[in-house]
């Protein structure tokens, strides 16, 4: 038996024969038998599938992505959307699961950006207190410089904000004035940095 088999080793066998037609009719009736026959026939190839179009998921993942997919399509079976189905029900299930898969991945990207994003926040907040001197003092210099300089190397360097998404933000034509600018407030933050490099 699969590794996912307990999830429905509870249901019960059913003489009817196994056809995707039969299975929607099944699933809408109540029915358990062809169901349970479908979870335990495509859980390999969903777990090598998974794996080798995903390297990096976790066996728990796995098996949760499974579960999932198999409610997923079991509620759209019972709502009716599969009753004009074009393709196999093997066949819409694995798409079910890719979409989960990649809605996965999609919120782990964007947490491990925002996680990003704070790391960066809360190191500009402690540079002062990091022992590094210089990247002390730039981080005060920067501060304290006037607008819009101070904006935008705060939003390019510390939060890491592409020129098009600066330019948005601060209301400027397009990204190239926003390059332009940034050169410049880089050029001025050096000089005034100048003095503390030669000092060491």
């Amino acid at each position: 038996m699969s590794v996912y088999g307990f999830a429905f080793c509870a249901l019960m066998d059913s003489s009817q024969e196994y056809s995707d037609q039969n299975l929607i009719s099944s699933v809408k009736a109540g029915g358990k038998g062809l169901l349970k026959e479908f979870y335990l026939q495509q859980s390999s190839a969903f777990s090598n599938w998974l794996e080798k179009t995903f390297p990096g998921l976790g066996e728990e993942e796995i098996k949760d992505l499974y579960q999932d997919a198999i409610l997923i399509m079991v509620d759209n079976i019972r709502a009716g959307k599969l009753d004009e189905l074009q393709s196999s029900c093997k066949t819409y299930f694995f798409a079910i699961a890719k979409h989960l898969v990649y809605k996965r991945f999609d919120r782990k990207s964007k947490i491990e950006k925002e996680e990003k994003k704070l790391t960066e926040q809360l190191r500009f907040n402690m540079l002062d207190q990091s022992g590094d001197e210089l990247s002390a003092k730039a981080a005060e210099l920067v501060r304290n410089m006037d607008e819009p300089c101070k904006s935008i190397l705060l939003y390019a360097y510390y939060e890491n904000l592409k020129a098009a998404t600066i330019a948005e933000k601060m209301d400027y034509a397009d990204e190239t004035v926003v390059r332009n600018q940034k050169s410049r407030c880089m050029k001025r933050l050096k000089e005034m940095l100048t003095p503390y490099v030669n000092k060491q």
